[in-house]
């Protein structure tokens, strides 16, 4: 909306910079966003990520929840090439902060051709924490 607003246009921005530097990841939490660069820039150098939030918060295009849209691989396929998800998609936990049995998420991201990439482990976060920022020890 920011850019709207100020009448600039992020993918003139990309295209323009892409001429003069290489750019080989794009990632936005917007599907939108990502479907308006589709065409516009070479996606053989240029990988389309989508990053996902927590599974209750709204993406802002389709005015639906993360974990509804992760539902559906295919589509997320037709405009991406990998994915960003928190560590919650792939190992949930339950109330009292336990891990549960990993979900089948990345098996099948990987049946459609989708990469998966997780963030949110113990060193992701900039805070202090009992597993001295490794995840490892974390998940151990």
């Amino acid at each position: 909306m920011l850019y709207k607003e100020h009448k600039l246009d992020v993918g003139a921005f990309i295209q323009e910079s892409m001429r003069s530097m290489a750019i080989n990841y794009i990632s936005s939490l917007e599907i939108g966003f990502i479907k308006s660069l589709n065409g516009k820039i070479n996606e053989a150098r240029t990988k389309l990520i989508f990053r996902f939030l927590a599974s209750n918060a709204i993406e802002p295009t389709t005015k639906k929840t993360y974990s509804t849209i992760l539902k559906d691989l295919s589509s997320i396929k037709s405009f991406a090439s990998e994915i960003i998800v928190p560590k919650t998609y792939i190992w949930p936990v339950d109330p009292d902060q336990y891990l549960q049995a990993p979900t089948s998420l990345i098996s099948d991201a990987h049946k459609q051709k989708l990469e998966v990439y997780a963030n949110g482990f113990t060193n992701d976060v900039p805070r202090s924490y009992n597993y001295s920022y490794d995840p490892t020890a974390e998940y151990l």
